[in-house]
């Protein structure tokens, strides 16, 4: 085999043309990881703890603990801060 030869095998490797299957299902994995996250929220009735209505109900009990635990309330502020716009689809 000459070195064009070669050349030429490994552009055609390297342009993506073998293996598009694995790669295409490996796009999908993150909108099913969260189509499975939010199946299993659902079913587990999380969407009745997550309202504005159960904060209000429990804003005493969310002072005393900012209050008591400060740095461990300012590390769940930043955990939450980051990961709802990386667990959010894009547009």
């Amino acid at each position: 085999m000459s070195v064009t030869e070669a050349k030429t095998e490994d552009a055609a490797g390297e342009s993506g043309q073998e293996g598009q299957g694995p790669v295409g299902l490996k796009r999908f994995l993150p909108l099913a990881l969260l189509a499975g996250l939010a199946t299993v929220a659902w079913s587990l009735g999380l969407k009745d703890y997550l309202t504005f209505e159960a904060l209000r109900e429990h804003r005493a009990l969310l002072l005393q603990f900012v209050e008591h635990q400060a740095a461990l309330a300012v590390l769940v502020f930043i955990l939450a801060y980051a990961v709802s716009p990386a667990a959010r689809p894009p547009c």
